[in-house]
């Protein structure tokens, strides 16, 4: 509430006073973001799925991911490809949760590592067999 107190002459309903105002106050909401893979390490060849755990990320929130640093899939909570070994798959989550603190955040950073296909073969050696004849 507030008072307004006049000083002018003949003046009515001095001091005035205004209507009441309820403030509600939301505390911050500290954001962060965690990423974990399907798979690491993971064979030659095969993709992997990476999948983001907002907090505090609002409804919906924005999603940037990045390998090597440069932007790649888009504004989903999951991101697939097939990865080189090192690469480093990151996840920028913007929140528009309300009073939203520390966004937008990047989340932890994780080394891929992918292992070369080996190569499979066998090898057949002949070898002689040699016959004793007389037994049975």
């Amino acid at each position: 509430m507030c008072d307004d107190i006049s000083t002018t002459t003949c003046i009515t309903n001095n001091p005035a006073t205004s209507n009441s105002i309820t403030m509600i106050v939301n505390p911050l909401q500290p954001v962060s973001v965690s990423i974990a893979p399907s798979l690491n390490p993971v064979c030659e060849g095969n993709p992997v799925t990476f999948t983001a755990y907002p907090v505090n990320g609002g409804s919906p929130p924005f999603f940037q991911w990045k390998v090597n640093g440069l932007n790649v899939g888009t504004d989903n909570s999951a991101y697939s490809y097939l990865p080189v070994n090192g690469d480093i798959v990151t996840c920028v989550l913007t929140s528009n949760a309300i009073c939203a603190s520390g966004s937008p955040v990047t989340s932890n950073a994780l080394t891929m590592t992918v292992n070369p296909n080996l190569v499979v073969s066998i090898s057949i050696l002949h070898q002689q067999i040699l016959s004793v004849q007389g037994l049975h």
